[in-house]
């Protein structure tokens, strides 16, 4: 088993769970697309001399370019989106664009798992996936079902909010805003 991803803290534990590491240099937020061309290239250069049968990938860049990378190298291609990023919200040329990488890499994959079920439904609708390759995962989520509302005993109890997520409007700080008032 092989990982490949820029160098962080984790890089040791790799190691001890029997894993080999390969850093790799990924422009992970940037919109440079011959940064981009520049890391498909390095995973297709991996891919070969590494002769890997299977790649496992993980958020945005990879998704594309290492599905991109896996297609070119005829590999097999295993994709999961666990969110799609601020940058969806947008409606403009750059999501068009996102769109349409994602349809060209994704179609050489031969499974695509998703975390969100509106991300699922997206993909599907939009014939980003073929629906036959896509599949729910329970994502990381809440499940509400199971954490259903509870009302404080006497409803005079003071009580402290706490949110641990990134400070984006679209991560639910309306909603914990709300919650909190």
């Amino acid at each position: 088993m092989i990982a490949i991803a820029p160098p962080d803290e984790s890089v040791s534990s790799l190691s001890k769970l029997g894993c080999q590491y390969l850093p790799i240099i990924i422009d992970n937020s940037g919109k440079n697309p011959f940064r981009d061309l520049l890391f498909l290239y390095r995973c297709l250069s991996l891919f070969h001399r590494k002769r890997v049968d299977v790649v496992l990938t993980y958020t945005s860049k990879p998704n594309i370019f290492g599905s991109l990378a896996a297609r070119l190298a005829r590999i097999a291609a295993v994709n999961n989106i666990s969110g799609l990023g601020a940058i969806f919200i947008d409606n403009g040329r750059l999501v068009w664009l996102l769109k349409l990488l994602y349809r060209v890499s994704l179609t050489g994959s031969v499974k695509v798992f998703f975390q969100n079920e509106d991300d699922h439904r997206l993909f599907v609708n939009e014939q980003l996936v073929d629906p036959q390759k896509a599949s729910l995962l329970p994502g990381s989520g809440v499940d509400l079902k199971r954490f259903c509302f509870t009302p404080l005993s006497n409803g005079k109890e003071r009580f402290r909010f706490l949110l641990v997520a990134r400070m984006l409007w679209d991560k639910g700080i309306g909603e914990f805003v709300e919650a909190a008032r």
